[in-house]
């Protein structure tokens, strides 16, 4: 079995793409990361493929990050050469609720790209939860999986009674299965939050709509 000190070395003296993700996947499985561990993904934050940055980015643990760390993150979220490592950056500043960068999501709600702006949005919407409801009711035209199911999510969080309309829509006009079902998901954990004749409304809805699937 390979060691700590093992998986160090093999990541310094990497010649191709696997042989990083091995070491990224070991240092991310465990509970408590070493100094020298934390320093493999900040290493991976700056390797020159940015395949690495973008599963360096989705493994890191905000809680073992520093602010230089979030910096780091901030800057491929601004200037990452793709807009997947953007996106994945976004994510992780908003998991890490980081509202001092809160202008870089409003930036990333107005980017050329859908994957870019939903990451926006949900670190947005962990910040400035009103704000992120502004920002979705002007996405709700979208049709696209990673929009629908952000406005789902920050519907089902701080949405009124007359957001139950915006899952309906999505789940009548579309043909991909997926999306319905993120639709569905988000709808009833929204329904959580209302009054009786919204919830009531809600599952009749889901019930007619399992029953037509299941055709």
């Amino acid at each position: 079995n390979k060691t700590e000190a093992n998986y160090l070395v093999q990541f310094s003296n990497a010649k191709n793409i696997l042989d990083k993700l091995e070491v990224l996947e070991f240092f991310a499985a465990q509970k408590t990361q070493s100094a020298q561990a934390k320093g493999v993904f900040r290493d991976a934050l700056k390797d020159n493929f940015w395949y690495i940055q973008e599963i360096a980015l989705s493994l890191m643990n905000p809680d073992d990050m520093n602010a230089s760390d979030f910096a780091m993150v901030a800057n491929l979220a601004e200037n990452g050469s793709k807009t997947s490592v953007q996106a994945e950056a976004l994510s992780l500043l908003g998991e890490a609720k980081r509202k001092e960068y809160e202008s870089l999501y409003e930036k990333g709600v107005n980017a050329q790209s859908y994957a870019v702006n939903a990451a926006s949005l949900f670190a947005l919407s962990k910040v400035n939860s009103k704000r992120a409801l502004t920002v979705a009711e002007t996405f709700e035209d979208i049709d696209n999986y990673d929009i629908i199911d952000e406005v789902g999510y920050v519907y089902s969080q701080e949405g009124d009674a007359s957001k139950a309309a915006y899952y309906q829509n999505v789940v009548n006009t579309n043909e991909e299965v997926y999306k319905k079902y993120y639709a569905i998901y988000h709808y009833s954990i929204f329904l959580g939050r209302m009054e009786k004749n919204t919830v009531l409304d809600g599952i009749s809805f889901i019930e007619n709509w399992g029953k037509t699937e299941t055709k």
